[in-house]
């Protein structure tokens, strides 16, 4: 019997969650069929909610629902109540700690917070990606759930990519790289006004900021202000496809992030050999644990500290560049998409 699966996200662009959804859409057995929905392209309550009415024409016929949209579990829920037989499966990508949001996002937290408080306890399997994962969705008190983290495409997100484009276009050394969304909690400003302190030790230094959010625009005038517009580029979203030519191209990964729930680009960058650095908190932490000495912890909002450990990373007083290269591929080789995908294969066949 063929297990009819769909991963249901929230928007569709080319963050980590929905490189996530993808991946195991992809990579599902003979097995399953499966399909890649998006709930829709806005994240206000009114749109959300209309979303939810939609929900059982749509999703009615599938037998597993992996849901990866906190916003849209309140309308799954109702659905099972329609047709008990659907089966629910929640990951918990996490929740933005308030402390770390904009004001302005008061009203998502706490709609995101009352859809998680009213529906996590009646999934069918709740997924935590990593050991903070798990901790968090244990206070929602779910029925049933299970660690099962994120994974990356070692044939994609691997060293060797030709990078001659981009050494013609941004040269420099060293090329600093971020990945994700440019965001309050992602750190990115932090990164940008120690760009200035960056480049007194670095003088031939680049950033490359990929992702868009709400304050880029606002750190473009920013870097163009602090005399560094030539010197932080700004390239907005690229396509999966093409993100492992910048993480090849990149001498340092630097993932500023005050919160992640995973950190998938940490691995992304690892799978091409690249060290990285990344505050030693929340799932940054076991990645630091782990991967140590290729990746280096940034332990406050220095500009000093974080030349310091970008220092230490470019000499490799630490370990030898091969020996660094390898214990980067091997901890990101424990999150082969192949292996996370058949803990998920196992999981949907004991519901079904």
């Amino acid at each position: 019997m063929t297990i009819r699966v769909c991963q249901l996200i929230g928007q569709y662009n080319s963050g980590g969650i929905n490189r996530v959804a993808e991946s195991i859409h992809s990579n599902l057995g003979n097995e399953f069929s499966s399909t890649l929905l998006a709930r829709g392209d806005s994240f206000s309550h009114k749109s959300t909610i209309r979303s939810w009415s939609r929900f059982p024409a749509v999703l009615r016929d599938f037998d597993i629902i992996h849901c990866h949209d906190v916003y849209s579990l309140p309308g799954l829920i109702k659905l099972k109540s329609l047709y008990p037989e659907i089966k629910i499966v929640y990951t918990h990508h996490g929740i933005v700690p308030l402390k770390y949001q904009d004001k302005r996002n008061f009203p998502g937290w706490l709609f995101a917070k009352f859809c998680a408080k009213q529906s996590i306890p009646k999934v069918d399997l709740a997924i935590g990606i990593s050991i903070d994962s798990c901790n968090d969705l244990e206070k929602y008190k779910p029925r049933n759930s299970k660690l099962i983290p994120n994974g990356i495409d070692l044939d994609i997100f691997k060293e060797g990519c030709d990078v001659s484009y981009l050494e013609n276009r941004y040269s420099g050394y060293p090329i600093l790289l971020y990945v994700g969304f440019i965001d309050k909690h992602k750190g990115t400003e932090f990164l940008v006004k120690a760009m200035p302190t960056i480049l007194r030790q670095f003088p031939k230094a680049k950033l490359l900021l990929v992702g868009e959010g709400r304050v880029r625009d606002a750190l473009w005038v920013k870097s163009l202000k602090q005399g560094t517009g030539n010197k932080i580029i700004f390239l907005g979203e690229v396509s999966n496809s093409l993100l492992p030519m910048y993480y090849n191209f990149a001498d340092i990964f630097v993932d500023p992030s005050y919160w992640h729930s995973f950190g998938i680009g940490i691995v992304e960058a690892l799978a091409c050999g690249k060290p990285f650095i990344a505050r030693p908190d929340y799932a940054m932490f076991y990645h630091l644990e782990e991967a140590i000495p290729v990746g280096l912890p940034l332990e406050d909002d220095n500009y000093y500290t974080l030349v310091k450990r970008i220092n230490s990373l470019l000499s490799r007083k630490a370990v030898g560049k091969a020996n660094a290269k390898e214990i980067a591929r091997s901890y990101a080789s424990e999150f082969d998409i192949r292996k996370v995908v058949k803990m998920h294969e196992k999981a949907y066949k004991e519901l079904c």
